[in-house]
């Protein structure tokens, strides 16, 4: 394009020319302006001539003259008719404007929302009704939302239980896996198990005819059983002993396996036989050899060996949740706890009575008294003292077979031995724990309890065994309620 700027000046009031078209000068524009603009403001201006803006002298656009009008004249403003005023049309803007107020109103009403600009001028008790309005619904919202929280609350709790509940039985099954993986690495050899059982050549026979000698069991752990004699199993050196405790346990925990997995699985009844067996060798041992039975539960029994070493205290707070107690167990653990520890109360006061009665002569201490007198009062005192230690310790056997033969499952009997190999778990630790959780009173405040008279504490106690003579080897395998007996 041409830069008209660098051109020679246009001369006033004659046209200019740019690309063949002429165009009229400033001064011709305004002077043409003029022409259209009324006279007076009162007279309404009408052209009677044809005007064209611009001089088109080029044929590019031609524009064709318009005949002017002879009925067009200017009219003075009293000959013009009076009209009404005229109405403003509504633009499109205000009138949506108030579609959408009267939509907004309709909206308010059927919502019960309402705004003070709805119902007339503002008052006081308009002010008062429209917070009380407004609070009810923020009320409304917040008990909604409070709700709705709780809901996603109690599902998310809910959630994370049962992923607990799950993670718990992966970790004890693999617990379970590893010690199965270890107890079958360190399994004796058959040579050694034929050791333990046999001897020597003479054990075969002797197993036959010991059966009329006295009581006998009868294991199965291998493929043949296996008969001795109470007294002849009590006597087995601590090594042998953890040898047989360990083969107990390498059969229970693959039964383990086999039972989480499948409920009905044929393994269940063989799991019933080794708990049984496993807990008339522990009665058997305790019965004939009490002491070789409190010294085995004090004992590390890896591979056979026996290390002086007792369970710890975690150790035993990871075995209590594995035991998966029913809170009808659990009832029943603790009154047997609170029977108990009042009987073995009644015994140390019993004790304590007899000790009383020695004599001083028998320590030297008072002269002119007969010998003779003294050795048969003393006598009599020490078999009273000898019958009170034989009945606590009875006591003590009847609490140990009426939790792990009657409220105990064979299932939790295997799960007690297997998870706290290589150690012997103690019921009074168990026991124990379990009450600490639940409030329950201390040992030494249930031995001291003197609410009850000792002929109350031996009735009390006269309930367990009753509950003792009930259990039989068709129920033992199922918890057995105590309570029914309180």
């Amino acid at each position: 394009m041409r830069d008209i700027s660098m051109d020679s000046p246009v001369p006033t009031g004659i046209p200019g020319e740019f690309m063949g078209v002429n165009f009229p000068s400033i001064e011709y524009s305004l002077d043409m302006l003029k022409e259209f603009q009324p006279q007076q403001p009162t007279e309404f201006f009408v052209p009677t001539t044809s005007i064209a803006p611009l001089d088109f002298v080029s044929d590019l656009f031609p524009l064709c003259p318009v005949p002017a009008d002879p009925e067009l004249q200017p009219l003075a403003s009293a000959e013009l008719p009076a009209s009404p005023p005229a109405k403003q049309a509504p633009s499109t803007s205000s009138s949506g404007s108030a579609a959408k107020d009267r939509k907004t109103s309709r909206e308010r009403q059927s919502s019960g929302r309402w705004s003070t600009r709805d119902k007339g001028p503002v008052t006081e008790s308009r002010k008062l009704e429209v917070n009380r309005e407004a609070q009810r619904r923020f009320r409304q919202r917040q008990k909604a939302r409070s709700r709705s929280i709780e809901t996603q609350l109690a599902e998310a709790t809910t959630a994370l239980h049962e992923m607990k509940a799950k993670h718990s039985q992966l970790e004890a099954r693999n617990q379970l896996l590893e010690k199965v993986a270890r107890l079958n690495h360190s399994q004796s050899p058959p040579s050694d198990r034929t050791l333990l059982w046999q001897g020597d050549p003479a054990w075969s026979e002797q197993a036959h005819t010991k059966g009329s000698q006295g009581l006998s069991l009868t294991f199965t752990l291998w493929d043949q059983d296996c008969v001795v004699t109470v007294d002849e199993l009590s006597k087995l050196p601590l090594p042998k002993m953890a040898k047989l405790y360990t083969a107990f346990v390498q059969k229970l925990a693959v039964c383990l396996l086999e039972v989480d997995g499948d409920p009905n699985s044929p393994m269940v009844e063989q799991m019933n036989n080794w708990t049984a067996e496993a807990t008339c060798f522990a009665v058997a041992v305790a019965l004939y050899n009490p002491e070789a039975f409190r010294t085995f539960g004090q004992l590390r029994l890896d591979m056979g060996s026996v290390l002086p070493e007792r369970m710890s205290d975690e150790a035993y707070n990871e075995l209590l949740p594995k035991m998966e107690y029913t809170e009808a167990q659990v009832q029943d653990l603790l009154h047997l706890r609170r029977l108990y520890y009042g009987k073995l109360g009644q015994l140390y006061r019993q004790r304590k009575e007899l000790r009383s009665q020695v004599p001083l002569a028998c320590m030297g201490e008072v002269e002119g008294i007969c010998a003779t007198d003294n050795y048969t009062l003393l006598s009599g005192l020490a078999e009273k003292l000898r019958v009170n230690a034989a009945e606590e310790y009875s006591v003590f056997l009847q609490s140990f077979c009426a939790i792990f033969r009657g409220v105990q499952t064979s299932r939790q009997r295997g799960i007690n031995m297997v998870h706290a190999y290589p150690y012997v778990a103690h019921k009074d630790r168990v026991v124990g724990m379990l009450a600490e959780q639940r409030g329950e009173p201390s040992m030494n405040t249930l031995l001291s309890d003197t609410s009850k008279s000792d002929l109350q504490h031996a009735a009390d106690w006269q309930q367990v065994t009753a509950y003792l003579d009930s259990i039989s080897m068709a129920n033992m395998h199922m918890h057995q309620p105590l309570l029914r007996w309180h």
